[in-house]
């Protein structure tokens, strides 16, 4: 029997994944890694503690599943997106990952927004300039770090990083590289322009290669920390989202994946090449065939219940949540949460608005205010959905994925909001499940992943009962940004 071995480099875990050639989940293992914060609004990580706990994770899920590592024929990676790992040509990190959370560039976006015209944002990135690209984090490190920046050789995205320790090769892929405000959507090329006027030169960029391509083998010396055997092929691999979308078969216009962990994206494959004239979403690329996608995010989706439930109801798990009858009753008696807590991306983005609770009174209690998260986190959702369904992109169904799904009240506040019923794939390692598809692709094992695509899904359907309440309260959610948006800034 051969198997797929899948890599997911998260924001705070590691997960790693393994299935057989039909695409039949074997077993998974998974390990984490604090987020580094040396100043306020600051992200880093270690990229040798990510390998570190990449090993574990591989040595655990061969150990756990009982299968013999020589039989493990290819391996793919899923990484967080935009964040930066300088490497000197000697392959070793000259300074921490920066990662897609880290809040230090308001200089540099000053500077990017003075600098790039909006023709060149539309008619060739695809995005509005956000702190969470890698643009603004390289000027960041050239500007701040420039004996540091003289000696980087390459800037490598996370989950390219943990190739290179693998394979000994440098390089990246499409989906990731779109998601860096640097590549050209149209030629599949680094930008010129874009690389001018951040004043660095292109040879300290990685080669871009497709998803599926084989970028190395396994060299002797990652052979002998797991196993696998020495010339194993290691696919190119994607980002987290577009891993996440080729792992719940989310492959083509006729679906969107809504996945609601601790932030929320909105994914929605495109036939052709779509920007939004206004900029309000993402426009990236696909890891399957070099295709489109239209991503609408959300900064602070179930992290926003994580802050309440680990900071502020701390004697309730979220065992004890899920045992309840019931989580108060739809609109939360009157109160509106806006889950701005870390700035937010569509349709604003805007990295100084903050969140809030609004209607409050002594007659509520802390499950309102539960409920009042999981439905303005739903608002945040519905709002991005408007935004890319009025692109002309409208999918037939929708999928479900995500931590949410480990609640028993969320996923149906948040289909009663859409007004969509939603479907859930089984499994829950979305992403590397993806990364392993890809591997499988790469090496030839599979030959057309459409082909395993699961019957057993399941449903929620929203309740119309709920939906004119909702309307309503929605109207009044869309207006809080306008009127919040300045006193924020203020505070």
């Amino acid at each position: 029997m051969e198997y797929l071995l899948g890599i997911d480099l998260g924001t705070t875990n590691v997960k790693s994944v393994i299935i057989d050639r039909k695409g039949n989940y074997i077993g998974s293992s998974g390990g984490s890694y604090p987020i580094i914060t040396p100043s306020p609004g600051w992200a880093e990580q270690d990229p040798e503690i990510w390998f570190r706990e990449t090993i574990k994770t591989i040595v655990d899920v061969i150990k756990k599943t009982d299968i013999n590592s020589n039989n493990i024929s290819g391996i793919g990676l899923s990484g967080q997106m935009h964040g930066i790992v300088p490497i000197n040509n000697e392959k070793q990190p000259l300074y921490n990952a920066i990662i897609w959370a880290d809040q230090r560039v308001k200089d540099e976006i000053k500077f990017l927004k003075e600098n790039i015209s909006r023709k060149l944002l539309i008619n060739s990135l695809g995005n509005p300039i956000n702190s969470g690209f890698s643009a603004p984090k390289i000027l960041w490190y050239k500007k701040n770090l420039f004996e540091l920046y003289k000696k980087t050789y390459k800037f490598l995205l996370p989950k390219d990083y943990i190739r290179l320790k693998m394979t000994d090769s440098i390089g990246t892929d499409y989906s990731d590289a779109s998601a860096t405000l640097m590549l050209d959507l149209k030629t599949y090329m680094w930008s010129k322009e874009m690389i001018d006027i951040l004043g660095i030169t292109d040879d300290k960029l990685p080669n871009i290669l497709n998803s599926t391509d084989i970028a190395g083998k396994v060299t002797q010396y990652f052979s002998s920390l797991v196993g696998i055997p020495e010339g194993t092929p290691v696919v190119t691999g994607g980002g987290d989202q577009p891993c996440s979308a080729t792992g719940s078969f989310i492959l083509n216009s006729d679906r969107a994946l809504i996945t609601i962990g601790t932030g929320g994206q909105l994914f929605y494959p495109t036939d052709t090449l779509t920007i939004d004239p206004n900029l309000r979403v993402h426009t990236l690329i696909h890891a399957i065939g070099n295709s489109y996608y239209i991503m609408g995010a959300i900064q602070s989706a179930g992290a926003s219940l994580e802050w309440w439930m680990k900071h502020i109801t701390t004697d309730l798990s979220y065992h004890d949540l899920n045992k309840k009858e019931s989580l108060s009753i739809p609109g939360a008696y009157g109160i509106i949460f806006t889950p701005y807590l870390f700035g937010e991306r569509t349709p604003y983005m805007d990295d100084k608005i903050r969140g809030a609770f609004l209607g409050l009174s002594f007659s509520h209690n802390r499950e309102d205010m539960i409920r009042a998260i999981m439905e303005g986190v739903s608002f945040a959702v519905r709002e991005a959905k408007e935004i890319i369904e009025g692109l002309d992109i409208v999918p037939g169904k929708y999928y479900l994925a995500g931590g949410i799904l480990k609640s028993n009240f969320w996923p149906q506040i948040l289909s009663d909001i859409l007004g969509k019923d939603l479907f859930i794939l089984p499994g829950e390692e979305k992403a590397g499940y993806g990364a392993s598809l890809l591997a499988g692709l790469g090496i030839g094992l599979i030959d057309d992943i459409e082909n395993l695509n699961p019957k057993n899904e399941k449903w929620i359907k929203y309740k119309r009962e709920n939906m004119d309440l909702y309307d309503r309260y929605f109207s009044v959610y869309k207006k809080i940004y306008q009127k919040h948006k300045d006193i924020t800034a203020e505070i």
